[in-house]
């Protein structure tokens, strides 16, 4: 399959792209994490997971890549409720995991802070906020305004996010 997600490294030297197998508007499927030097144009490291990866970004140092990965959980079924999302911190040499953390909701973005200790997330409905270091979400919100109820515009999601550079 093609690429569906990118991330560059902070100092520039490293892209890491998202390879869907399968299918790819679905959750039943596998894809590889491709690790390119930017110098030599050649593919560094391949790590092949289970489910779709969402969204990418690397740490500040560029030693761990930060990955979305959704999946079906198989006791639920094909239903709607049973779409889960993890986020794994992988080594971004090896792409050995060294973290992992199931999230409480649907993730569309994610955004890493400068410092690398926050992680603003942007779910359907919900936008929330993480620590990396302790991997637990310290805040979330509801992204839907009383207008969009009003309008009948629920069917509207948050496709991006950003955080000032302070992370505040």
């Amino acid at each position: 399959g093609g690429v569906t997600d990118l991330a560059i490294s902070r100092d520039g030297k490293t892209l890491a792209t998202t390879h869907v197998d399968g299918n790819p508007l679905g959750f039943d499927e596998e894809c590889d994490v491709r690790l390119w030097d930017l110098e030599t144009k050649q593919e560094r490291t391949k790590i092949h997971l289970k489910g779709r990866v969402g969204n990418l970004v690397f740490s500040p140092d560029g030693r761990t890549l930060l990955v979305i990965l959704g999946y079906i959980d198989p006791l639920k079924g094909q239903n709607v409720m049973a779409h889960k999302n993890v986020l794994k911190v992988l080594d971004a040499s090896s792409g050995a995991e060294q973290k992992s953390l199931l999230l409480s909701q649907d993730q569309n973005a994610m955004e890493l802070s400068k410092d690398g200790t926050k992680l603003a997330l942007s779910g359907t409905f919900m936008l929330g906020l993480l620590d990396v270091n302790g991997m637990k979400e310290t805040s979330s919100f509801n992204a839907i305004m009383r207008e969009d109820v009003v309008n009948n515009k629920m069917n509207r999601q948050t496709t991006a996010i950003a955080l000032t550079g302070d992370g505040k």
